[in-house]
C-alpha cells in the first residue's frame, strides 16, 4: 500500500523549515527530489566577470557564438536563466548567478542514522550536486547511478541496508558491456527508435564491450543477425561502421561529439569493476593514452549472454578523487586535510599501483599522489 500525505504543518516546528527527524519517523521510503530540504539556503550573487561584455553578447544573441562559448567551459544561457529567476523574485535586473548550494550536513547525518537503525527504511536522493557524494563515500549501505532527467545529468543516491557497496578490484573482469542501441535510443529521445531501425536492417541488437587487455583499450561490437551465416560484405560493413564510430567519438571535435563521448564513457563506468579498465576509460575520455581500437563480432541471436547490469562500485569516488588530483598543483597541509576528509587512502594506493604498473595518468599527477600517500599512510 502506498499513501501520499501532503501535511507540511505536521513536520514544521516553528518557521518554515521541515523537521527531518519527524518526517523520518513516519516513512518506510522517502524521496528527496533535489529539494532545498537537504541544502542550506542557496545564495544568489551578482555576476562580476566582465558583466558588460556578457550583457552585450546576450543582447545580440548569436547561437553559433553561444555554442563556442559553451565548448570553452562557460555558460551564458545558464547565467541568463539565473538572472531571470532573480528578476522574478523581485531582485532587480542585475546579471546574477547561484553559488553552489551548501549541503545541510545535520540532515544528511539524520538520514544516514535512520538507515543504520531501521532495516526497512530506504531513502532516495535525486541531486545535480556531485558534492553530495563526498559526504557518503565512507558509508557502506548505498548505491549510486547517474541518469539523465529532463535532459540534465543527475545523481540517484539510494540509501538502504539492502544496498551494499561493491569495491573496485585490481584484479577481476577487465570488460564492461552496454547496449549501444539502448544508449542511442536514450540520446534520440524516441522510444524504440533504434530497435525499429535495427529490425529494418535485419538486425536484432548491437552490444558494445569495452575491454582492457595487453595494455590496450578495445571496443568490441557484437552484432546479432537473423541470418545464420553473414555474408563477407555484410561483415565488412559492420567493421567499417565500428571503426568510424570509434574514430569519430574519440578523435572527433565538436560539442555533440564530446557529449556523446561523455555519455558513452559514463555508461561503461556503471558496468566497471576493475581499476585498470576504469583508468583506461578515464584516459580515453580525457583524450589521453593509447588510441582505442575497434573489433567486430557477428553472431546469431542467443549465442551469447549479455550482462547489461549495473553493479554498484566505488567508481564515483574514484572519478571524484582523480578530479581532486587533476586540480592539485602541490601537496600541502590543506590538500592533505581535504583528501582525508573525503577519500580513502586504500583507494589511492590501488590507483598508484595500477597506474604505475600499466603506465596510466600524467607524471606530475602520480608524483602528487605518491607524495600525498607518503604523508597519510601511517
Amino acid at each position: 500500500m502506498v499513501k501520499f500525505r501532503f501535511i507540511k504543518g505536521k513536520y514544521v516546528d516553528g518557521g518554515n523549515e521541515l523537521e527531518i527527524r519527524d518526517l523520518l519517523e513516519n516513512c518506510d521510503l522517502l524521496f528527496f527530489a533535489d529539494t532545498d530540504v537537504i541544502y542550506n539556503s542557496g545564495k544568489m550573487v551578482r555576476y562580476t566577470q566582465e558583466p558588460n561584455a556578457v550583457r552585450k553578447k546576450l543582447g545580440n544573441f548569436d547561437l553559433k557564438e553561444q555554442m563556442e562559448i559553451l565548448q570553452s567551459g562557460r555558460n551564458h544561457i545558464e547565467l541568463l536563466w539565473d538572472t531571470l529567476q532573480r528578476i522574478q523574485n523581485g531582485g532587480g535586473a542585475v546579471l546574477s548567478k547561484w553559488n553552489n548550494q551548501e549541503l545541510n550536513m545535520r540532515k544528511l547525518r539524520e538520514i544516514s542514522a535512520k538507515v543504520q537503525e531501521d532495516a526497512h527504511f530506504e531513502a532516495v536522493i535525486v541531486s545535480a550536486n556531485e558534492r553530495l557524494l563526498r559526504h557518503i563515500y565512507r558509508e557502506e549501505n548505498y548505491q549510486i547511478r547517474k541518469s539523465r532527467i529532463s535532459g540534465n545529468e543527475s545523481i540517484l543516491l539510494m540509501l538502504s541496508q539492502k544496498n551494499k557497496k561493491n569495491e573496485l578490484k585490481e584484479k577481476g573482469t577487465q570488460a564492461a558491456e552496454i547496449s549501444l542501441s539502448g544508449l542511442l535510443d536514450e540520446l534520440t529521445g524516441e522510444e524504440d527508435f533504434c530497435r525499429q531501425l535495427l529490425e529494418a536492417e535485419g538486425l536484432q541488437e548491437i552490444f558494445l564491450q569495452a575491454v582492457y587487455e595487453d595494455g590496450k583499450l578495445f571496443f568490441v561490437f557484437t552484432v546479432e543477425t537473423k541470418e545464420k551465416e553473414a555474408a563477407e560484405e555484410e561483415k565488412e560493413k559492420y567493421r567499417q561502421f565500428a571503426g568510424e564510430l570509434v574514430k569519430e567519438v574519440f578523435y572527433g571535435s565538436g560539442y555533440m561529439t564530446a557529449k556523446f563521448r561523455e555519455m558513452l564513457i559514463d555508461e561503461f563506468y556503471g558496468k566497471t569493476e576493475n581499476y585498470s579498465l576504469a583508468l583506461a576509460l578515464y584516459q580515453a575520455g580525457q583524450g589521453r593514452g593509447n588510441s582505442p581500437e575497434a573489433k567486430v563480432r557477428i553472431q546469431e541471436p542467443g549465442e551469447a549472454e549479455h550482462s547489461c547490469y549495473y553493479p554498484t562500485t566505488d567508481i564515483m569516488e574514484l572519478l571524484d578523487m582523480l578530479g581532486f588530483f587533476e586540480q592539485l598543483i602541490e601537496v600541502d597541509e590543506s590538500s592533505v586535510t581535504r583528501f582525508m576528509e573525503y577519500y580513502k587512502k586504500d583507494m589511492l594506493l590501488h590507483v598508484l599501483h595500477t597506474s604505475e604498473t600499466e603506465g596510466f595518468l600524467e607524471t606530475s599527477m602520480k608524483r602528487n599522489m605518491r607524495n600525498l600517500y607518503e604523508r597519510i599512510k601511517n
